[in-house]
């Protein structure tokens, strides 16, 4: 509003009843300005709440002066009033609203770490419970082939359990606003393939191969922890629902809008289009077993969508069932 009669009615919070008289005062101390076309008759109330003014009601006449008086000026008092106190009330109704729908995405999140360390987390846990229960009741009698299936089970259970809770730490120090996000520029050959190693061991296991076409000079801006985060959880998935023997891809290329846009196709299961659409859903259950019965909770889509979100970027997929599923995630180059 610069310096206009309006702005000085809403800093000043004084109804005002303004003459050219007035108006020449207060342009000489510097209070106001002519902002727009001249008006020989003007009136201004501030619009007051409680705790602060939120605006001005103004009447103008363009031609004639003294058109107002002073009992218009205490007519338009009452009603900005009464203008004023709907406007705070709505907003009032409005920032209930909000609060409500915050405090109802809160609990859905929270069902949704109930939901998984209650079933995602107890199944291995059990297994591993009873393996060592087995162990110890049992490890006399045992061949040594039979320790060894045993000790493969509890590995292969150790190593959901400790993927699940790190996914689980990250998603809480992220809703608690713990989490350091420091972008900087990191190489991307480097960082993907520090996000892939950790999944090697599974790939190995089900003979499936993991492909990296990422150029060696490729460079992003990006937090280093969270990319490596979101690679290691959509590479892993793509293993985990890739059959013994199949294959899956990674690759990066630059993208319009100063963008690198990151690829990992799989030959895997692939989804319909009803799964598609709940992938990202915080409300919505998309967990299922891998192709060798991995377990998986679904909170990782989702901590690879905050995190690239973070980051000013955008995930995807494309997929059909029996022909494999692609992931995509751009970030700033």
């Amino acid at each position: 509003m610069k310096k206009s009669l309006s702005s000085y009615v809403f800093r000043t919070g004084v109804p005002t009843l303004v003459t050219r008289k007035l108006f020449d005062q207060l342009k000489a101390q510097n209070e106001v300005e002519l902002v727009g076309t001249s008006s020989p008759s003007w009136i201004g109330v501030p619009l007051q709440t409680p705790s602060k003014v939120i605006g001005v009601l103004v009447l103008q006449h363009y031609e004639k002066e003294n058109v107002y008086s002073e009992q218009d000026l205490q007519f338009l008092i009452s009603v900005g009033s009464q203008i004023a106190m709907a406007i705070d009330r709505k907003q009032a109704e409005e920032e209930i609203k909000k609060r409500n729908e915050e405090l109802s995405k809160s609990n859905a999140e929270k069902d949704k770490f109930f939901s998984i360390i209650a079933h995602d987390l107890r199944g291995p846990m059990s297994a591993f419970v009873s393996i060592t229960e087995i162990l110890r009741n049992d490890f006399q009698t045992m061949t040594n082939e039979e320790v060894r299936d045993l000790t493969t089970g509890m590995g292969k259970d150790a190593s959901n359990i400790y993927r699940l809770l790190e996914n689980l730490l990250e998603w809480s120090r992220l809703k608690r606003g713990t989490i350091d996000f420091k972008p900087e520029k990191i190489n991307l050959r480097k960082a993907i393939d520090a996000g892939s190693d950790i999944v090697l061991p599974l790939a190995r296991k089900k003979g499936i191969k993991i492909d990296l076409s990422v150029s060696d000079d490729l460079q992003v801006i990006a937090d280093e922890h969270m990319f490596e985060t979101v690679v290691r959880n959509l590479v892993s998935n793509a293993v985990k629902f890739t059959p013994v023997g199949g294959k899956v891809k990674v690759s990066a290329s630059l993208s319009g809008n100063n963008s690198v846009e990151i690829k990992i196709k799989d030959t895997g299961i692939g989804m319909d289009q009803d799964m598609i659409s709940k992938l990202f859903l915080l409300n919505e259950k998309t967990s299922r077993k891998g192709t060798e019965g991995e377990s998986s909770s679904g909170l990782g889509l989702l901590l690879c969508k905050e995190f690239i979100e973070k980051q000013c970027g955008k995930i995807w997929v494309e997929s059909e069932e029996e022909k494999g599923s692609t992931f995509y995630f751009k970030i700033p180059y």
